[in-house]
């Protein structure tokens, strides 16, 4: 899967909901070193091998339909392999805050 394809710009900050051990937010980081990054998940086991793996990432314990940050706050908004594992009735609530 080529993410980066989907990028328009280099991006000033990203968030990546189900960032699991933040692989991809290490591969971000190494391909853009000034972006700010973040990433949420509710596996606090993976969290912590996310936060070892990208310590400079704000990451946080959440599940994607209550995302802890402000609006506006990323250019971008990854999610990748996850959203199969929502539950059907989360999936809007979850839409809705990557959108905001």
């Amino acid at each position: 899967m080529n993410v980066y394809r989907h990028f328009l710009s280099v991006p000033k900050s990203i968030l990546d909901v189900g960032c699991n051990v933040g692989a991809w937010l290490g591969d971000c980081a190494n391909r853009w070193p000034q972006s700010r990054l973040a990433g949420i998940d509710i596996n606090q086991a993976s969290l912590a091998t996310a936060k070892i793996r990208v310590p400079f990432a704000d990451i946080r314990q959440s599940g994607a339909e209550n995302i802890p940050f402000e609006d506006d706050s990323f250019d971008y908004v990854t999610c990748i392999e996850v959203l199969e594992h929502l539950p059907p009735d989360l999936r809007p609530k979850a839409f809705t805050e990557m959108r905001r």
